[in-house]
């Protein structure tokens, strides 16, 4: 079984909405992937699943017809964006600024996504293999969607009764 909305949704959106949002140039990739090195232009982004949060008790939706139970859990998917380069302050406001605003609200609904709220970034300097200096400036971002289960279920239409007379 697979949930409806994946990890690789979430990130596939995100990244659609800093490319649509960002400067030309501005290269999007996810954190953590083995083998891969940094990208090459000056301004990129990286972007790394943090934590799911449960916000919601799961609801359930029978289909009789189908056999099914379909169990929904409104979750929050906390994103931690990595900006770097030298425009990575100016690209953390624009990130923030839209993902807290309809703007974004309007561009991750085609996703089956809503922002739910993100952090004004900080900076975080880093220190890269040449021992110099890069900016960098975080930002935290929270994703609502609602991924679904569907499991098999029985049903009955019809109901057999017995009377039994009692003594």
């Amino acid at each position: 079984m697979t949930p409806s909305i994946s990890e690789d949704d979430i990130m596939t959106a995100t990244r659609a909405f800093l490319l649509a949002v960002l400067p030309t140039g501005v290269e999007v990739i996810q954190g953590q992937q083995n083998l891969a090195p940094e990208p090459r232009g000056p301004n990129h982004i990286v972007m790394t699943p943090a934590r799911r949060e449960q916000l919601r008790a799961t609801t359930h939706d029978y289909d009789g017809t189908a056999n099914t139970n379909t169990i929904t859990r409104s979750t929050g998917f906390h994103l931690t964006l990595d900006i770097y380069g030298p425009s990575a302050s100016d690209n953390a406001q624009v990130v923030s600024t839209l993902l807290r605003d309809a703007y974004g609200c309007q561009f991750l609904a085609a996703y089956g996504i809503q922002p739910l709220y993100c952090d004004d970034g900080q900076q975080m300097p880093l220190v890269n293999g040449e021992f110099q200096y890069e900016s960098r400036w975080m930002v935290r971002a929270v994703l609502q969607a609602n991924p679904s289960v569907a499991v098999g279920a029985e049903f009955s239409d019809i109901v057999i009764t017995t009377l039994t007379k009692a003594d």
